[in-house]
């Protein structure tokens, strides 16, 4: 179905706006992969092999996700709360992020071509190692309501 797949995509779109504000918040560039059997995707099924590659310039990041089932997709974030716009397969995007702390949170609304709306609000943790970042999501849309811990190891 057309509308499972945009969610399998958006899924982890959240993740993807990491930033690196050298002594202020983690560290996260860098290559990160799914764990699966500490994620929980509810009804969905876990995408086993995802993978994002996250780069900084500035406040804007880039990720570029390949696996999971999807096709590669390579998408920009800004983490100072400015909303950014990306076009994803479906649909087309809007998203803002901020820093809360050590956390990072956010919204993302996904306007698929058929005119539904799908929105996302995260809330990004990151282990004191910076090896684990942990996604908790709630999203609403025309499929319900729904939570979501998304759990991804740095390669």
């Amino acid at each position: 179905m057309k509308l499972e797949r945009l969610l399998t995509v958006t899924a982890a779109l959240a993740l993807l706006a990491v930033p690196v504000v050298a002594g202020e918040h983690p560290d996260m560039v860098g290559t990160w992969a799914l764990d699966a059997a500490k994620s929980d995707f509810g009804q969905m099924p876990a995408p086993g092999d995802l993978v994002f590659k996250i780069t900084e310039q500035g406040q804007e990041f880039t990720v570029d996700q390949s696996g999971g089932g999807q096709p590669d997709i390579s998408l920009h974030f800004n983490t100072s709360g400015k909303e950014v716009t990306n076009d994803v397969p479906g649909g087309k995007m809007t998203s803002t992020h901020r820093w809360e702390g050590q956390a990072l949170v956010g919204e993302i609304k996904v306007v698929t071509d058929d005119g539904s709306t799908i929105t996302f609000k995260d809330h990004i943790s990151y282990s004191p190692d910076g090896k684990v970042m942990t996604l908790k999501r709630a999203a609403s849309g025309p499929m319900g309501d729904s939570q979501m811990t998304m759990v991804m190891n740095r390669k």
